[in-house]
Formats: C-alpha cells, structure tokens, sequence
C-alpha cells in the first residue's frame, strides 16, 4: 500500500472512530488553521480594544461632551459596550445603529419588515445594501467554562457530573475575538424607515399601567441580578478541582419594598444587611419619583456587587474607598443612559462633578474591561426587562401589578 492510500486509511479510520464517540474528526492540518485563524482574530480584537482605550483614557475622559456622545449611543443602543461605543464613534461619527451581516435576516423579520420596505422593490428580505462594505470592526471579551479541554457547553452529562465529583478538572477561559459590522445606512431599508429601529422608550408617568409595566420589568431584573450574584457566589465557592473549598459564602437575596414608614419628601434607600440587599422606596412619592428612585437605587445594588468585603483577610479601607469610587462612577453612567433612553427627568450631572467621577477610570487602566462590562450588562439587563414588559403591554397582553410579597422581588 503506499503512503497516500494509508494516510486516506488512517483519517477514515480516525473519522469512523470518532463518530462512534459522537466527536466531529478534525484533521491535523486543519486544527493548525483553525487555531492560526482564531489567534490572528485574537490580536486584531485586542488592537481594537487598545486603540478604543488609548482614546478613552486620551480624549474621552477629560471630554465629557464627547464621553457624553458615547454615552448617548449607548442609550439608543443598550447592548453595546462603552469601548465598541467610542470605536463606532470615532470610526463613524454619524452612525446610529450597526449590525452584523448574519444577525440582518432575523432582525428584519422581527422588526416586520415586507417586500416593498425595501430600496430595490424586488428585495424580501432586510440586508446590506450591494456594494456596500463592513468597516467598522468591533471588539468582544468571553468568558468560558471548560471541563478538561472540552468547553461545559458541549460536555457530555457524564463528563458534568465527574467534574462536579471533583474528578475532572474544571476552569474558566477568558478570550477575545474581533467581528464586522454595517451600519442602518449600509443596509436596503428604505431612509424613512430607519427611525423604526429608534421607538420613544419615554415613559409616560400619568399612564398607570405603564408605569406597573416598568416597575414589573424592574422586579425582573432584580431577581434576574440576584440569580446571577448567586449563580457566580457558587461557581467562587468551588476551588480549582470543582470541590468546595473551606470558605462558603452565602446567597445574597434581593427585596424591593414600598415603604409607607418613610415620610413625605423622604428619600428611598439601599441597605445591606447581611446577606439581604434591600431597596426602599418612599410609597408617598409621586410615580415619576418612585420609579426613578427604583432604577438609581438598582443601579446602586447592581454597580456595589463585587466589593470588598471584611473577612478573615483585612482588605482595608483603602481598597473598599478606591472600589466605592469607581462604583459610583459606573453608578453614574447607567443614570444618565437610563434616565436618557426612559426620560426619568433625573437632574444631570455638572461638567465639573463628571470630570471629577471620571478620574476614577485614569488610573486604573487594566480595569476598563470590567467596568465597560460591568455597565454594558446592566444597561442591556434593565432595558431588556423593562422594555420587554412595556412592549408585553403594548400588545395587550395583561399586565398584572406586583402583590404584597415579600419573599421574592417587589412589595407595593
């Protein structure tokens, strides 16, 4: 047999053996391409972040106009990140809204888009427009849980359960990869359409069943955080072998309550106690008042999860001092894209005090990536669930307003 036919042999061999374990075979040489291609994605994805953060610390943050303009697409756009929001800026100033190329189809569907909505009458579909090219290339940070060399996702049961034995190593893998984007204009929907994808998001506090649609999604989003706080307590209380390590801390709990013991004019209030994080709200304000007490206030409990706690291990005043700042900056950047894309009519900042909250970021480079993040995931988190209700009653669908409970959620 010569060498050609036994190398056919052996793939086929490899391949045969492969489906029998329920694995897709992949070639050697096709391995080295796929790595070589996601290491070269890599390094452009971390050029990217490099250049947005040399002018976020350069010109953004003593710009607070400019960081403002960020800010500002990032309340129409409350997926998006504040490093891919100064890229897209800074890249396309003009640009409102971008998308990927393979995201185009489904979006048009759920937006109802319909032939004749389009440039070129014969167009069914939304897409980029011909010709048309993705220069806008953004930035994306992940984070991974693997099992051995196998990612948790694709592990078979078997494999989870010895992992949760302690039998199988388990790690988080964090990577970052670099991907194209459109712009609205790139694309075949007709110009007078475009302000489709910008509905009035202003919530109207003299409608009262909006107003319990709002607070709903904001009742969601709590439990939402406080399964998430709780999901990463449990995956910290488990040490590198997937056993529990000596130092267990305990689930936090979330409550929201409307307090009539707080007097008219009183301000509501965020307390930690023990393992209860508790958002009062003053049940005498005005509806505007009260709900936008309650986005600050779980904006507060959302930017204050991760501080430094006092423990066996004296972490020291100073440490919870330089966290309790800069959590009060991201605290102030989720208010003003809130109060921006809601209309909460919260008073904004003074140049000077957001020049003064942004001197918190100027030293602490290496953690923008967290904190872009940070305010990225709580931006969408509450947008998503207010705006999910909102729209739930738009459609007629019943809203049914929190009850007197206090063991999860939100008392009224």
């Amino acid at each position: 047999m010569d060498r050609k036919a036994l190398s056919e042999q052996i793939v086929a061999s490899s391949l045969f053996s492969a489906e029998l374990m329920g694995e897709v075979y992949k070639p050697p040489n096709l391995i080295r391409g796929v790595v070589d291609r996601r290491k070269q994605n890599e390094e452009v994805a971390s050029e990217i972040f490099n250049n947005a953060m040399e002018k976020l610390t350069v010109d953004y943050l003593g710009d607070t106009d400019k960081f403002k303009q960020a800010l500002d697409y990032i309340s129409d756009n409350p997926t998006e990140s504040l490093i891919n929001a100064i890229t897209i800026k800074e890249t396309n100033p003009k640009a409102r809204k971008v998308f990927r190329f393979d995201e185009l189809k489904a979006i048009g569907q759920k937006m109802g888009f319909k032939q004749g909505d389009f440039i070129k009458e014969r167009d069914k579909a939304l897409s980029v427009a011909k010709g048309q090219q993705g220069n806008i290339e953004l930035y994306k940070h992940t984070t991974e849980r693997f099992v051995g060399n196998k990612p948790w996702r694709v592990a078979t049961k078997w494999e989870r359960q010895r992992a949760m034995r302690g039998e199988l190593k388990t790690y988080y893998r964090t990577s970052s990869k670099s991907y194209k984007v459109f712009t609205l204009d790139q694309t075949n929907l007709k110009p007078e359409l475009h302000d489709s994808f910008f509905p009035d998001n202003k919530i109207d506090f003299n409608d009262e069943a909006q107003v319990h649609a709002v607070r709903k999604g904001l009742m969601n989003y709590a439990m939402s955080l406080e399964d998430k706080i709780n999901a990463n307590i449990e995956k910290n209380n488990l040490n590198r072998s997937g056993k529990y390590s000596d130092r267990v801390s305990e689930p936090i709990a979330i409550r929201i309550m409307d307090d009539k013991k707080l007097k008219p004019g009183e301000p509501g209030r965020y307390e930690v106690k023990d393992n209860l994080r508790l958002i009062r709200l003053n049940a005498n304000d005005s509806p505007r008042d009260l709900v936008r007490t309650e986005f600050k206030l779980l904006a507060k409990a959302s930017a204050d999860y991760g501080a430094p706690q006092n423990s066996k291990i004296n972490v020291g005043d100073k440490v919870r001092a330089d966290f309790e700042k800069k959590a009060a900056t991201d605290e102030a950047m989720i208010n003003y894209v809130l109060d921006k894309r809601y209309g909460l009519g919260d008073e904004p900042l003074s140049d000077r005090e957001w020049t003064k909250r942004l001197k918190a970021y100027t030293q602490v480079e290496k953690d923008i990536r967290r904190h872009s993040n940070r305010i990225q995931n709580i931006v969408s988190g509450v947008s998503s669930e207010v705006d999910k209700s909102v729209n739930g009653l738009r459609m007629n669908e019943r809203v049914i307003a929190p009850q007197q409970n206090l063991e999860r959620g939100i008392s009224m």
